[in-house]
């Protein structure tokens, strides 16, 4: 089987590739970027399996280059930009499509693509990186512990963010936090979606951990999952770290916001280490990637949170990628068939899910299990 990977010369795009090249079912691995230097010295890294194929998203026909492919990955953003133009080529191609979109506005623009992916009898599987993506997964199972849910929460520790070596800073991942931690965020309160400040914070007590310090952030899954998930009054995506970190970024964004900072010179400043207070209390580690809900088990009030403990080799590229190559595996092999515009809560198995990540997350190697399921009643 044949697997293209749009932007598969990038941080991200590189660590799919490796994914997917090691799967047996997977015959070649079609890679597609503007970067022929990178994309060269990857396929010769990856062996016989690898083909690279020079692509500028702004001119070329993209739905002609993925004919003949069973699954695209697509790793190249910004969504915003090149989301949906994506996506249409590969509804056009008939190709099966996973991305790694963490924007909340272009998600909710792939999703009105729904109508014309089912005519084409293709499963399009928006936002399966880590968040969304894992995190999704990890909230479905933390639902199933309740007999009714209020609350939703899905988050990320800081630990995971940062540059990846060899790669142009400022880092995509952190234009992405500025991004989304200026401006208005859509989240889910009261019952209905409204547009708020980012950076909020609020009580969260996390099973067996205690209190932490998190800050809302703009992502897809507090409008994704109430579309599952019904009856929910709150669902948020957060970070979670260390309230000092925190308060730098505040007054980062708000220099954004006020006109005195561009996206990226307020990425650059995020790339540059900051010092730990010495009076800085202690920082109550959560899993890397989490899912905490609230409601009634029971007939008691009680609060879930399930994460993961574990994380793959290197930094954020892999823990984004590897989620989208296994489900593209899944897609391979029929073992996801759902025709439409997708997220990852609606047809992303969480066992199944698990058992394809394991294999991947092995730091650290003291921690004998991949996830966590804790429940506390009130």
């Amino acid at each position: 089987m044949r697997v293209s990977v749009v932007g598969g010369a990038g941080g991200i795009g590189r660590a799919a590739v490796h994914a997917v090249a090691g799967f047996d079912e997977v015959a070649e691995v079609v890679v597609l970027d503007r970067d022929a230097e990178r994309g060269d010295r990857l396929v010769a890294r990856i062996g016989a399996k690898g083909t690279f194929q020079a692509y500028d998203a702004d001119n070329d026909d993209l739905a002609a280059m993925l004919r003949g492919s069973d699954v695209v990955i697509s790793t190249l953003g910004p969504y915003t930009r090149f989301g949906r133009r994506t996506i249409e080529a590969a509804i056009e191609a008939g190709v099966d499509y996973v991305d790694v979109n963490d924007d909340w506005a272009p998600t909710l623009e792939a999703l009105t693509l729904g109508d014309r992916a089912k005519q084409a009898d293709v499963t399009a599987v928006v936002g399966m990186g880590a968040s969304p993506g894992v995190v999704s997964v990890l909230a479905m199972r933390a639902v199933r512990e309740l007999d009714t849910v209020d609350e939703l929460v899905t988050g990320w520790a800081l630990a995971g963010v940062g540059p990846e070596e060899g790669n142009a800073k400022p880092s995509a991942a952190l234009i992405h936090t500025v991004e989304e931690t200026t401006g208005l965020i859509k989240v889910t309160e009261d019952g209905v979606e409204r547009m708020v400040p980012p950076l909020q914070t609020f009580d969260l007590d996390y099973p067996g951990i205690g209190k932490l310090d998190i800050r809302t952030i703009g992502h897809p899954e507090p409008v994704t999952l109430p579309r599952v998930v019904k009856g929910l009054r709150r669902s948020v995506n957060v970070m979670s770290g260390p309230n000092w970190w925190f308060e730098h970024l505040e007054s980062v964004a708000k220099r954004v916001d006020a006109g005195e900072l561009t996206v990226r010179d307020a990425a650059l400043i995020l790339e540059e280490p900051v010092e730990r207070p010495a009076d800085a209390p202690p920082t109550l580690r959560t899993p890397t990637l989490w899912a905490w809900a609230k409601g009634r088990k029971d007939g008691c009030d009680a609060r879930v949170g399930v994460g993961l403990v574990k994380w793959p080799v290197g930094r954020m590229a892999p823990a984004t990628a590897i989620p989208a190559a296994v489900v593209a595996q899944m897609l391979l092999r029929k073992e996801i068939k759902a025709p439409g515009v997708v997220t990852p809560e609606e047809v992303v198995p969480f066992e199944l899910l698990m058992e394809r990540l394991d294999p991947f997350y092995v730091l650290p190697q003291s921690v004998p299990d991949l996830y966590t399921v804790a429940v506390e009643f009130d």
